[in-house]
């Protein structure tokens, strides 16, 4: 048993370095989701929660998953190879449907949930770390999900985190998942129906250890760039996206965060238009506030 963003879970080692099950990075999903917190700050614990998932959850997606306009859950199980799938009754109270959990690759560790057929239903991509691969699951419509043909997706070595947008700027929701041992990025295009291929400079460079990424809109010309936090080298890079999925390192990259950093949010926190951004930092017990300048 190991570690993994502070959760026990089972780490079926192919000899790969030693270092990769140190690893001790917050994931919950590709990033933290943005949105406004309503009227209070102050939480209570649901009567039925907590919900039961699978061996070792280490990360969680939140979208309507069935097309009933509530929020419901993905949950990436570890080790369980898996992912939970939460339905939502209204009311912050889920049910696991009959097809649940549904099969994903070796030792998933992040889910990215976005309409990934362009059919309307919200979509999964998971990344499976000791597979290198992604598993694309097409939502059905009502939270059942099927894999295409064309899953799993290869990624890079030790995939570990996975987030979706449109990275070429064609309305589809491309994908870009960090690549722990490898300390590169790979950028899948969207084909249009959830089949992708690499774009033509992927997989794109980073730091040491890379274990979470955002993608936002950083430098203002419309196209989502991205910022991938480097655990090992308690640094974070800042990719350019300059055409079609094809991304420059930034004049400032990388930017110092604190040590060990596992998990970065984007999200204009000062107010002034631009997307800043948040950085957990798992050995340093704080987080950076980096403002976008």
């Amino acid at each position: 048993m190991s570690r993994i963003g502070g959760h026990r879970v089972t780490v079926r080692s192919r000899g790969r370095r030693a270092a990769m099950v140190g690893v001790a990075a917050v994931v919950l999903g590709a990033t933290l989701a943005a949105g406004a917190l309503a009227a209070s700050t102050n939480f209570t614990e649901l009567a039925t929660s907590p919900e039961a998932a699978g061996d070792g959850p280490t990360a969680v997606a939140v979208a309507d998953l069935d097309g009933d306009l509530d929020r419901d859950l993905a949950v990436a199980n570890t080790a369980d190879d898996n992912v939970t799938i939460h339905r939502n009754n209204g009311a912050g109270n889920f049910i696991e449907p009959a097809s649940s959990p549904e099969l994903t690759g070796d030792q998933p560790t992040s889910v990215a949930a976005a309409d990934l057929d362009g059919d309307g239903d919200q979509d999964l991509a998971v990344a499976n770390l000791f597979a290198d691969n992604v598993t694309i699951l097409r939502n059905r419509g009502t939270g059942n999900f099927f894999q295409p043909a064309s899953s799993p997706e290869a990624a890079g070595d030790g995939p570990f985190s996975v987030t979706a947008g449109d990275l070429d700027g064609d309305g589809d929701r491309d994908l870009a998942i960090t690549n722990l041992l490898g300390d590169n990025v790979t950028i899948l295009r969207n084909l249009g129906s959830a089949n992708f291929n690499q774009a033509g400079s992927s997989p794109e460079t980073v730091g040491d250890g890379p274990v979470s990424i955002a993608a936002a809109d950083f430098d203002g010309d419309t196209d989502l760039d991205l910022a991938v936090t480097n655990q090992s080298a308690s640094t974070l890079t800042i990719l350019r996206n300059t055409v079609s999925a094809n991304f420059n390192e930034a004049a400032t990259s990388p930017e110092v965060a604190g040590i060990s950093p596992s998990s970065v949010a984007a999200d204009d926190l000062d107010g002034d238009g631009d997307p800043d951004l948040a950085v957990a930092n798992f050995s340093s017990d704080n987080v950076s506030i980096l403002g976008n300048q």
